[in-house]
């Protein structure tokens, strides 16, 4: 397993990941912000009880009343499962759902018409509210030209992907190798 070239390239970048994390400036936030939290919550008996090393959280009674209930959810979900499974034929909602998302194009294909949608309508709302001159509307009017050249292209993403130089060398990260000592 050690003996992969991408799981060793792959290493490599997270020991420098991490290297870099433990010293910038994000890392650095994210300590203060904790600091902060440790101190207001400092003899919080609430704290206490979630942060300690005990199980009398799993042992109470909440707990066992709280997986109870996640079961009972379960269960019902299950059930309604099947209930829609056994009339889905008819339903008009759920074909009308599954025409919208069935397959990949057409999860696309909505996700444009939505963004296509809502970049119109805002933008259609700021002009009778008067807000012509607002960043946000330069942001709507992106949005609705990335849907506008998206829905362009949503036919052939297909072959724009499986031409894609990004695309192929992620692909060629995970094939497998021919032959030679199988490192899995």
């Amino acid at each position: 397993m050690y003996n992969s070239v991408t799981l060793n390239v792959l290493s490599k970048i997270w020991r420098s990941i991490e290297k870099d994390y433990e010293r910038s400036f994000f890392k650095k936030i994210v300590d203060f912000i904790s600091k902060g939290f440790k101190y207001i919550s400092k003899g919080s008996i609430i704290m206490n009880l979630f942060v300690s090393d005990n199980n009398f959280v799993r042992e109470g009674l909440i707990y066992k009343l709280y997986c109870k209930f996640i079961d009972l959810l379960q269960s019902f979900i299950k059930r309604i499962n099947k209930f829609v499974l056994k009339y889905k034929s008819g339903s008009f909602f759920l074909n009308a759902f599954n025409n919208l998302f069935g397959r990949g194009e057409n999860i696309i294909n909505t996700l444009y018409i939505s963004l296509l949608s809502f970049g119109i309508t805002t933008l259609f709302i700021n002009v009778l509210k008067g807000n012509l001159k607002t960043k946000l509307n330069i942001i709507f009017a992106a949005i609705v030209f990335l849907a506008i050249v998206g829905m362009r292209f949503s036919q052939n993403y297909k072959y724009i992907l499986d031409n894609s130089f990004t695309v192929k060398f992620i692909k060629d990260i995970f094939n497998t190798e021919d032959g030679g000592e199988k490192w899995w």
